[in-house]
């Protein structure tokens, strides 16, 4: 033990007590007892020299075990072990450790993220020291470590908290506030306390996707968010991330005008050069500002700025649109519609309209185009069906005309009628309805009706997405037996190349058309026109005929089909299926 005393000094050696234990076998056992800076006292080294003689004792080994507890017990009477006892007085003197430098005391309270002289002086006795000092020596002594000091682990949980609580807050790429904690900041300003919410959209942010991919992208984001903060801050605007291309600025204690300094802070920021790859660019935002009216939620003025910043994709030469009373009545009104649709879905509040299409040779029906109504009143196609697309609806109105039409059919058939083929209208976003082929064949055969009945009219636009779902799609209605027909032709892309290979049946020539070139010496356009369609094999439905002279010179060019209020309006069931062609005026 004396040998091991210098080792002990010199760190070599960890120091402890032996604890002596007398086991039942008769042996005595060691255990390690961990103290701070003491010297050993001399009865270690008695009970060293007893461990050894007791293990010499041959004789003890042929006593019983009770026997060896006993003589072992009459030596160890012999021995004074009052001062080895948990509460003895220690006699020795402290042990003498190395202490550190200045320069290595600093490195350790760094590390122990102890900065300042007050913590650098607490009283340290929960973790078993006077001072932090002393800790401090016994760490650089490897008697140690940081992570058992309470106010290290205090502090690391704190910091820890903090970071979650930053992580919670703020977007992850940009490091600026969420949604959420914007939304928190209105709710903590006092009551009656006036702000405007400036919503900025990226215009043409898919197409920079596309373009440059996530990682450039992410780049641009970094770039606009840190021109916004810089623009903004001088009106002592806060900014957050709202989606992936839309930011939002709150003003607090403002009340904003679309010509407002501070929304022409943010069209500064938006409009920013930026870069991407090796291309420099402006971007262009359409920008929505909702002003508090104490009334509305946070989250509904949140609303409203987006609102505003959707209708400046409709205007023109339009980057900001303040929220007003025009566009909250336009809100209300939608907000009403919605709700008459829900309804309506839920309630049977739909029924079918059906306008003749007219044989322009024979004068005899040759089918009928199917226009969905609602029951509601004051509600017209133009006005629920935009609602309908924008709020997710128009998949469960397109399955509900569906049936309504096939179980027409099936009436008429039922009826002893002559049905002729019905046209139904499939938006673009009916392609979300995945299992609508499916609907659609278990519709037939559920009322029986041939498919060659039903016709799927479908928006220009769609034809020339060419997506993989659509491909897909045309090709299952072919595959059915349904004729597709193109809807609206001439109000979208109008590139005449494409009509020779898209799967499409007829071509419905839109009513704008009609009243752009069927006059005196611009007809020759819809003559060509319709020459090019009978080349490609497909059929010509003209929309919107109105006059006389209109239905004259179509006969003249050879249109298949008119539709249109010369010679009927949309019809109640009963009356279409009764329709005889005649001049409606």
């Amino acid at each position: 033990m004396r040998a091991n005393r210098q080792k002990i000094r010199d760190r070599k050696t960890p120091f402890s007590f032996i604890d002596a234990l007398n086991c039942q076998k008769g042996c005595l056992c060691g255990t390690a007892v961990e103290h701070r800076g003491r010297t050993t006292d001399e009865v270690l080294y008695q009970l060293a020299g007893l461990r050894q003689t007791v293990k010499r004792d041959s004789r003890l080994t042929a006593l019983t075990p009770e026997e060896r507890m006993k003589e072992l017990d009459r030596r160890f009477s012999e021995t004074d072990l009052n001062d080895y006892l948990i509460t003895y007085e220690d006699k020795s003197g402290p042990l003498a450790l190395p202490e550190p430098s200045d320069e290595e005391l600093e490195a350790i309270f760094l590390d122990m993220e102890k900065t300042t002289g007050e913590e650098r002086t607490r009283n340290c006795a929960a973790c078993g020291y006077q001072n932090c000092r002393e800790m401090a020596t016994a760490i650089f002594n490897g008697l140690n470590r940081k992570e058992n000091c309470v106010y290290y682990l205090k502090n690391s949980v704190n910091k820890q908290n903090r970071q979650l609580r930053y992580m919670a807050e703020h977007d992850e790429l940009l490091n600026i506030y969420n949604r959420r904690t914007i939304l928190s900041r209105i709710s903590d300003l006092p009551p009656g306390t006036d702000y405007s919410l400036v919503l900025a959209d990226i215009n043409g942010f898919r197409s920079l996707n596309e373009t440059y991919g996530q990682k450039e992208v992410d780049k641009i984001l970094i770039q606009l968010s840190e021109a916004l903060k810089e623009k903004t801050s001088v009106f002592g605007g806060v900014v957050g991330r709202l989606k992936s291309d839309e930011f939002i600025i709150l003003y607090a204690g403002r009340k904003l005008e679309e010509s407002s300094p501070e929304i022409r802070a943010v069209i500064e920021a938006m409009e920013s050069r930026v870069k991407a790859g090796e291309d420099l660019f402006h971007l262009t935002a359409s920008i929505g500002v909702a002003n508090a009216d104490h009334a509305s939620s946070p989250e509904r003025h949140l609303e409203y700025a987006e609102i505003a910043a959707e209708a400046v994709k409709t205007f023109d030469k339009t980057t900001v649109l303040l929220y007003g009373d025009e566009l909250r009545k336009t809100v209300e009104e939608e907000r009403k519609t919605k709700e008459l649709l829900n309804d309506a879905i839920g309630n049977d509040g739909f029924y079918m309209m059906y306008q003749p299409q007219v044989d322009v040779g024979t004068r005899r029906v040759h089918g009928y185009e199917a226009l969905v109504r609602m029951k509601a009143p004051d509600m017209f196609p133009g006005k629920f069906i935009p609602v309908a697309e924008k709020n997710g609806l128009i998949w469960k109105i397109g399955r509900i005309t569906t049936e309504l039409v096939i179980r027409q059919i099936s009436e008429w058939l039922r009826d002893g009628l002559e049905a002729r083929p019905v046209s139904i209208n499939f938006s673009s976003m009916q392609l979300s309805d995945e299992g609508y082929l499916d609907f659609l064949k278990r519709t037939l055969e559920k009322y029986r009706v041939p498919s060659r009945l039903v016709e799927i009219e479908i928006t220009e636009s769609l034809f020339i997405g060419k997506t993989d779902q659509a491909a897909c799609l045309f090709h299952e209605f072919k595959a059915m037996g349904i004729r597709l027909l193109m809807d609206d032709f001439g109000t979208g892309y109008s590139v005449l190349g494409y009509l020779s290979y898209i799967p499409v049946d007829v071509i419905k020539l839109d009513k704008s058309l009609v009243d752009a070139y069927l006059t005196e010496g611009q007809d020759h356009f819809i003559s060509n026109l319709i020459a090019l369609v009978h080349d490609l094999g497909k059929t010509v439905i003209v929309e919107g005929v109105e006059t006389d002279d209109q239905v004259r010179r179509l006969a003249e060019f050879r249109a298949d089909v008119i539709q249109g209020y010369y010679f009927s309006k949309p019809l109640l069931p009963n009356e279409a299926i009764c329709f005889a062609a005649t001049p409606s005026g």
